[in-house]
């Protein structure tokens, strides 16, 4: 308990400091002594003072001996620690709904056992750091704490890295169909044609809502053909016009952008965003360009 209050303390101090990605130096660090380290601590000089006054160098000469140890574990246990890095995944743009959790690389080649990161012994060189709600734009990651009791765990190593910074995308808006993605366009657009009209047919796909397949060419024809009307052009392409979706709205215009640019990259269905005079392109592969300018927009 009293270990764990002085960890807290230390931690609302090192708060205050710029905190690094990498360990470089052992002034980084905190280490005290384990609850075996305190038993350890206690036996040692039990024992120096039961042989001085038994006169046994023997004795004396052993507890010298676990007392170099003692000591030399608080360095070995602080440079296995040195060398250890936290980093954000590179170009790793967050995706509320679609990301459960924050990728971050770690790089512990020359450290050995027995290291913890959030109390969670560290096997493999990524670290899946839980989603906990951040707003939309670049946002900070907040400390992790990472520790060791290495080698003899009688002392208790540890440090605070930061593994830098994300952007988090808006959250998007649920897309099942391409229906779902023109009832959004119909909405916010300043045209409002006819949910009956539309200018060709093509071969329907799963994702297309029963509503747009002409049920009497089925019958007819036994071919499923969807209608798509005019905000698709020949190639199937989605035209999304940003300033039409945040017209009423801002961050709820971005999260409808978010949700379809997200659906039709999932269902490999072209798509063109107009962003002021910003303009990104599903076939000059402008994904993650698109979903990085709508979150920080």
């Amino acid at each position: 308990m009293a270990l764990i209050n002085i960890e807290k303390l230390v931690g609302k101090i090192n708060s205050k400091k710029k905190l690094q990605s990498t360990i470089f130096s052992i002034k980084q660090l905190y280490a005290l002594p384990s609850r075996f380290g305190i038993y350890l601590g206690f036996a040692i000089i039990g024992g120096i003072g039961l042989s001085n006054r038994l006169e046994n160098n023997f004795l004396l000469l052993i507890l010298l001996f676990q007392m170099v140890i003692f000591f030399l574990s608080i360095i070995w246990s602080a440079r296995n620690l040195i060398g250890i890095g936290l980093q954000v995944k590179k170009n790793f743009i967050f995706i509320p709904t679609k990301h459960k959790f924050i990728p971050i690389n770690i790089n512990h080649q020359h450290s050995k056992f027995d290291i913890k990161i959030k109390d969670e012994e560290i096997l493999q060189k990524r670290f899946h750091l839980p989603y906990a709600y951040i707003k939309r734009g670049k946002n900070k990651i907040k400390k992790i704490k990472i520790s060791s009791r290495f080698p003899f765990g009688i002392i208790y190593c540890w440090t605070w890295l930061t593994p830098g910074q994300i952007i988090v995308a808006p959250k998007p808006v649920k897309i099942n169909s391409t229906d779902d993605i023109y009832k959004y366009l119909n909405q916010f657009s300043n045209k409002h044609p006819k949910n009956d009209s539309f200018d060709y047919y093509r071969n329907s796909i799963d994702q297309d809502s029963p509503k747009r397949i002409d049920w009497k060419k089925y019958l007819s024809k036994q071919i499923k053909l969807t209608k798509i009307s005019s905000q698709m052009n020949n190639d199937q392409c989605v035209n999304i016009e940003a300033n039409h979706l945040m017209n009423n709205n801002k961050e709820i215009g971005l999260q409808i952008i978010c949700g379809i640019i997200l659906f039709c990259h999932q269902k490999k269905i072209h798509w063109n965003l107009i962003f002021n005079s910003h303009q990104f392109f599903s076939k000059k592969n402008d994904y993650e360009k698109a979903i990085k300018h709508i979150a920080l927009v």
